[in-house]
């Protein structure tokens, strides 16, 4: 995992990540981190996870302030464990 998602990965500061690294390691989730996805999330935050990703097409403006909101939490849960 890079050092700069690691460093991030703080539950205090994932608030505070900007969109672009949530859909950045989002991206780097669905190639690489599949694993992650697997042993640090139930099924029921897969699928969301999953279907936040597909809604968002790339862009915050296609999800509503507690989508991103939301995205951002399962994308640190799934990074921290």
């Amino acid at each position: 995992m890079p050092f700069w998602i690691a460093r991030k990965a703080a539950p205090h500061l994932w608030k505070r990540v900007p969109w672009a690294k949530v859909w950045v390691v989002s991206l780097w989730l669905l190639k690489k981190g599949q694993d992650r996805i697997e042993q640090n999330l139930t099924s029921r935050d897969q699928t969301e996870f999953w279907n936040l990703i597909k809604k968002s097409k790339g862009m915050p403006g296609n999800l509503t302030q507690r989508d991103r909101t939301r995205l951002k939490h399962l994308v640190g849960k799934a990074i921290r464990g």
